[in-house]
């Protein structure tokens, strides 16, 4: 099925073809969202665009048709095309075109918070990334479409191909910084914790567990649920960088899960790891519990949104925002790296967040509905300082 993006420019508007890029700043007319989070065609400038035709710049290289090797990525090399309107500005010929121009653009602004905050020198740059993916999914052997993801392996992201008449998600700003965010995540949390614990090994037993019986079950229920915890805070976090990037708490809700719910507890059955051991058993996949950890990752999101805005973070700076998830990321980890020969807790986030010597009766106003059906020290100290 033929794609159709609502953002192309007729032809007519346009003068000249590109080749190299001779300007200082590059304008280009990609679909860019404004103040309010709609997106429509603006010129955007980009700083740090070499080669038009390939898309390369100090902040990303793409790549078309891209697939993996063992350490890197492939692909085919962009030809670009863009024609140059009697403004001065650069338009995209065509789809592909379209989607290199904003992700790069998007990538380049990314960079820079990312060094304003000091985190770019965790990540290599310029970074890798793939467009009009080719791919299949292993748990169905079916075509991936409508779908991003960031591979630690390679230390790529991917972008698949597109066919819906929505806002493809290699224009969406947010899931850009979504996928962005989990390089990040790799190396402030997951590296880390990968060098006292096998956290790949323990990825792939948990996501190919086909348990049948209950011994079998007891015996892996740890590292099922410091998996799903992990993955809940991967997820979670990425969708509140992807907010503090757009200043849009609900960016990706065209495609995926909505994060404008109602606070609901952190540990409730919905998102207990026991609640999935029957479906384990029955189905013999993980599917259903992967699915779980998305759920408790926009729980996470929600949890991390309401925190900022108690800080009084909700109308800071980007930078700030951004200041304040690194920071606690980083208790984040030692939590982890502390606790993981255990079953991680649910409220673990929240105790990365505010220890138990910052917890007082206002945030505790919050945090004590998310702690239901949780029996914890910290708990009993949101109790006790609500009683008074």
């Amino acid at each position: 099925m033929m794609k159709i993006y609502l953002f192309l420019v007729p032809l007519f508007l346009v003068i000249a073809c590109s080749k190299r890029i001779e300007d200082e700043h590059t304008r280009v007319l990609i679909p860019w969202p404004n103040e309010s989070g709609k997106y429509s065609l603006q010129v955007v400038n980009i700083e740090t665009l070499n080669d038009m035709r390939e898309m390369k710049g100090s902040a990303a290289e793409l790549y078309v048709q891209a697939g993996l090797n063992k350490d890197s990525i492939k692909g085919v090399k962009p030809n670009a095309q863009f024609s140059k309107s009697s403004k001065g500005y650069w338009v995209p010929k065509d789809t592909i075109t379209q989607e290199m121009a904003s992700i790069y653009a998007h990538m380049e602004r990314l960079k820079a918070l990312d060094q304003e905050i000091g985190i770019d020198i965790l990540l290599s740059w310029p970074r890798q990334i793939g467009v009009e993916t080719i791919a299949t999914d292993s748990r169905n052997n079916k075509r991936i479409y409508e779908n991003a993801m960031y591979i630690s392996e390679q230390d790529v992201m991917l972008f698949f191909p597109y066919r819906r008449n929505q806002l493809p998600i290699s224009l969406n700003a947010g899931i850009i910084a979504h996928e962005h965010f989990h390089s990040i995540f790799q190396r402030i949390v997951l590296d880390p914790l990968s060098a006292r614990y096998n956290i790949e090994e323990m990825n792939r037993e948990s996501i190919s567990l086909k348990p049948r019986t209950d011994a079998e079950i007891e015996k892996k229920e740890t590292v099922l649920n410091n998996m799903f915890i992990l993955r809940g805070l991967n997820e979670g976090l990425a969708d509140v960088w992807g907010s503090i990037y757009t200043g849009e708490a609900d960016f990706i809700s065209p495609s995926l899960r909505t994060l404008q719910r109602n606070t609901s507890p952190l540990n409730t059955s919905e998102y207990s790891l026991q609640a999935y051991v029957p479906i384990i058993r029955a189905s013999q996949s993980m599917q259903t519990l992967e699915n779980a950890a998305y759920a408790l990752g926009t729980q996470y999101a929600r949890s991390m949104r309401k925190a900022m805005g108690e800080e009084k973070l909700a109308s800071s700076t980007k930078m700030g925002q951004a200041i304040f998830v690194v920071e606690r990321m980083t208790r984040l980890r030692d939590l982890l790296i502390d606790g993981f020969d255990n079953k991680v807790p649910a409220e673990v986030l929240l105790q990365a967040i505010y220890k138990k010597d910052e917890l007082n009766a206002e945030n505790c106003k919050w945090i004590n509905p998310l702690l239901e059906d949780i029996d914890s020290e910290y708990k009993t100290t949101c109790k006790a300082l609500l009683a008074k």
